[in-house]
C-alpha cells in the first residue's frame, strides 16, 4: 500500500483543487481519502507543498522516433518522410527499436505520462521496453500496403496471443498507417482484422492539405467518410490529426464515436495546419492530446503540448474563451482513459492509481493562484516529482527505478552514428 499524506489534489471532472487529505493507494486503485488515515505497513509520502493528479494520456506517438530526434527540421512533411525519414528507418533493428523506445519512455514517465498510444514497428520490443518501465499503452505496428500479408498477418496474431493483455497495462492495436500509404483493399483488410480480434484501430488521418486533396481526386470523398463506409467507425478508433476537416467530416467522426489525437505542436512545425479545434469541441467530437513522435515534435512532452493545445485553439477562433485549462486537462487525462481503457482516472476512491506528484516549489508555479491555469499554462514537465502506475511507483524524487538511464542515452547516441 501506498499512503500520500498531506496532499492537495486535482479534481479534472470538476476543475477544482481539493484537500489537503490523506490519499491511500491499495493495489491499482485509490482506496480511501479521508484526514488522518493511519494503515500498518503502508509506503508513506509527504504530500506538502505537492499536487496530485492523474496521469496523462499521450495518444499518439511514434515511441522509438526518438532515435531521430533534431535529426531533420525545418522540412515539408512529405520531403521529410521520403527522404530523410524512411531511408533511415528501413536500417533500424529490433534492438535499436527496444533501446529508442526505452529513451522515450523515460521522457514520458519524467514528464507525467502514464499511458502512450505507439505505431511503429518491431512491436515485440516495444512491449519488452514498457514492461521494463511498468508503462500502461497500446502499441501496434503501422502498416503499410508492402506489407499486408500472410506473414504479417500471422505477426499480428502471434504478437496478440503472446503480448495483448485484454484487462492489463498493454495491449496490442491495428494500425493502417493512413489512406495515402494503405488504399482501401489493404486498409479494408486491416479493419476486418481489428473487428475479428477486437482491437482498437488506430490511424493517421486528414493530417495535411494533400492528404485530403488527393483523397477526393481519387476516391471523390474525404479519408473520413472513407474510414466510415469501410466500417472502421465499428470498432473504436484513434483518428490521429485531423488537421483538415470538413464540417460533414466532424459530424461523422461526433456520430460514431471515434477518438480524435490532437497533435498540435507536431503539425505547426511541419506547417500542415492547425486544426479546427473548437468547431469539433462544439460539434461533440470527442478529443485528446498526443505529442506525434520526438522527430517531429522534437519533445514527448505532454505539459508543453497541453499549453500548445489550447493557445492553437484560441488563436484559431480568435476566441480566449476556447479550450480552458480545464477542459484541457480533460482531454489530456480522463477523456482517453476512459475511452481506451475504460478506466475512470479522476481522483476519488475506486479510480485506478496512474497518478503523478507535482512538486509546488518552483518558481514558475508561484504564486499559487490557480492551480488548474498552472498545469496547463505555467508547466514544463520538470515539476513532476513521482510518477505512480498501475499503483506502482514508477520515479519517486525525479528516479526511475530500476533503469540506467546513462546506459540508455549511450546505446541510443551509438544507434544514430551507426545508421
Amino acid at each position: 500500500m501506498i499512503l500520500i499524506k498531506n496532499i492537495k489534489y486535482i479534481d479534472v471532472e470538476e476543475s477544482i483543487v481539493k484537500g489537503p487529505s490523506d490519499i491511500l493507494i491499495d493495489g491499482n486503485r485509490v482506496k480511501k481519502i479521508a484526514d488522518n488515515i493511519e494503515q500498518a505497513g503502508a509506503y508513506v509520502i509527504d504530500g506538502a507543498d505537492k499536487l496530485l493528479m492523474p496521469g496523462l494520456f499521450n495518444t499518439h506517438n511514434h515511441v522509438a522516433m526518438s532515435v531521430f530526434r533534431n535529426y531533420a527540421d525545418d522540412m515539408e512533411l512529405m520531403d521529410w518522410l521520403q527522404n530523410k525519414i524512411w531511408p533511415l528507418e528501413s536500417k533500424l533493428t529490433a534492438e535499436d527499436i527496444y533501446w529508442a523506445s526505452l529513451l522515450t519512455f523515460i521522457e514520458l514517465v519524467k514528464t507525467g505520462t502514464t499511458a502512450f498510444n505507439d505505431m511503429y514497428m518491431f512491436c515485440e520490443r516495444v512491449f519488452d521496453a514498457a514492461s521494463e518501465i511498468g508503462m500502461r499503452g497500446l502499441i501496434a505496428r503501422g502498416m503499410t500496403n508492402d506489407a499486408f500479408n500472410k506473414e504479417r498477418e500471422a505477426n499480428i496474431r502471434d504478437m496478440y496471443e503472446k503480448y495483448h493483455q485484454k484487462d492489463g497495462l498493454l495491449r496490442l492495436a491495428i494500425a493502417p498507417h493512413a489512406i495515402y500509404t494503405t488504399g482501401l483493399d489493404y486498409l479494408k483488410s486491416c479493419i476486418d482484422l481489428a473487428k475479428e480480434l477486437d482491437l482498437i484501430i488506430h490511424t493517421h488521418a486528414s493530417e495535411t492539405l494533400t492528404e485530403v486533396n488527393n483523397s477526393y481526386k481519387e476516391y471523390r470523398k474525404s479519408p473520413i467518410k472513407i474510414f466510415k463506409e469501410l466500417g472502421m467507425f465499428d470498432q473504436k478508433t484513434i483518428l490521429a490529426h485531423c488537421v483538415h476537416l470538413s464540417e460533414e467530416d466532424m459530424d461523422i467522426i461526433a456520430k460514431n464515436n471515434a477518438l480524435v489525437s490532437l497533435n498540435v505542436s507536431s503539425n505547426m512545425k511541419l506547417a500542415s495546419g492547425i486544426p479546427d479545434i473548437k468547431n469539433m469541441f462544439v460539434r461533440g467530437d470527442k478529443l485528446s492530446i498526443g505529442t506525434d513522435g520526438a522527430s517531429s515534435n522534437n519533445m514527448q512532452n505532454m505539459f508543453t503540448e497541453m499549453r500548445a493545445v489550447s493557445l492553437a485553439a484560441k488563436a484559431r477562433s480568435l476566441d480566449p474563451k476556447v479550450m480552458s485549462a480545464g477542459e484541457v486537462l480533460k482531454l489530456a487525462t480522463i477523456n482517453p482513459y476512459k475511452y481506451i481503457f475504460d478506466e475512470d482516472v479522476n481522483i476519488s476512491e475506486g479510480s485506478l492509481a496512474d497518478l503523478i506528484l507535482i512538486n509546488l516549489d518552483n518558481t514558475n508555479l508561484k504564486p499559487q493562484n490557480n492551480l488548474i491555469s498552472a498545469m496547463v499554462y505555467s508547466m514544463n514537465g520538470s515539476e513532476v516529482d513521482t510518477t505512480i502506475i498501475n499503483g506502482k511507483i514508477i520515479m519517486e524524487n525525479k528516479k526511475i527505478k530500476g533503469i540506467d538511464e546513462d546506459l540508455v542515452v549511450r546505446k541510443v547516441e551509438e544507434i544514430i552514428k551507426n545508421i
